[in-house]
This record gives C-alpha cells, structure tokens and sequence, in this order.
C-alpha cells in the first residue's frame, strides 16, 4: 500500500506527463498523481486485468472516472487514448504531442504561483476528503485481491501460456498475443 500512496503521500503536488504508452504499472503511478496531462495519441489502460490479478491500486478507479467507466476499464482491460481520458476525466488536459512538454511546464508554473507550504497545505486538504471516503483501504484491499486474483485458474492458464511461449521461441509476444487476441486491440490489432 505504501507503494501505490507513494505520490499521494507526498507534500508537493506531484503531475504525470504521459506519450505513448501509459500501461499496467505506468497507468496507476499517473492515476495516484495530483494532475495528469496527456498527448492526445497516448494509450492509457491496465491490460493486465485481462489474464493476472487486478490492479493495486485499481480502487482510484472509481473516484477518477465514476462507477460505470471504471468497471468497464477495469473488466476489458481496453485502453483509451489521451484524448478520450481528457473527454472521461482521467487526464486534467490532452494536447498534441509536439506541445505536451511546454504546455505542461506552462500548467506546472500556473499551479507553482501558490507557495511551497500553502499547495502542501491545499493538497492534503484535498486528499482528507478522499481519505474519509476510504482510499487507504480501498487500496489496502485492492491489493490484497491482486495477489488473490494470481491464484485464479485464468491467471494459471496465462502463467502457462506464457512458460509454453518462452520455451517455443515465440516469446512475451506470443502470450500477449493470445491474451489480448479476443479483443482485437493493442497487439491483436496490428495483424
């Protein structure tokens, strides 16, 4: 749990600038940020939910994107792009990819015109709210279920999947390949 908090837990407020691809492990560090932008072509999503476990900090979820979203992102493991995360509140902004770094800086130096210890002060009573509503276990259970969820049978059938395509030469590819092939997106997609 101190892991996923990490971000939140800090007293500066913390922005995630996202391009390509923002998966699995990048897609939570960016949903614990304060702020996130984003280039609009990015592709933000948690494919890991699809065969192993679910998301530690899956919880965050909810509080970014509303029940229904969240449950839809959360049971596919489909992705969205930046611009589509900016439109279902995921991302604060999603600009063109040549911009993303000056624009950033630009929202960065908007928020910085608040002093150090008064943003300090601003960002935990901004986290209270969520803390009252029961983030900390919320993301405490999120990650009991994620290593829960590395004991279902389907998590088993991709752990052998993936041992059968490292051993006949097909690689990583070739699991995720057959994990994401009945959703015809991410690797499915470029047959």
């Amino acid at each position: 749990t101190d892991i996923q908090m990490y971000y939140w837990n800090m007293a500066k407020v913390t922005i995630a600038q996202l391009h390509g691809y923002a998966l699995a492990g990048g897609c939570e560090m960016a949903m614990m940020s304060d702020m996130v932008t984003a280039a609009e072509d990015v592709r933000i999503g948690h494919p890991g939910v699809r065969g192993l476990g679910v998301a530690r900090n899956g919880a965050i979820f909810p509080l970014v994107l509303g029940m229904r979203k969240a449950k839809e992102l959360y049971y596919t493991g489909d992705n969205v792009t930046g611009k589509e995360a900016e439109e279902i509140g995921m991302v604060n902004y999603a600009w063109p990819a040549d911009e993303l770094e000056e624009r950033t800086i630009a929202f960065a130096d908007r928020i910085a015109n608040l002093s150090a210890d008064h943003l300090a002060i601003a960002k935990t009573s901004m986290n209270r709210f969520y803390e009252n509503m029961g983030i900390y276990s919320s993301i405490r259970s999120s990650t009991d279920l994620d290593a829960a969820g590395q004991f279902t049978a389907q998590a088993y059938e991709w752990q052998d999947r993936t041992r059968q395509a490292m051993e006949s030469g097909g690689g990583l590819k070739e699991a995720l390949d057959w994990r994401d092939g009945p959703y015809r997106d991410y690797r499915a997609s470029d047959r």
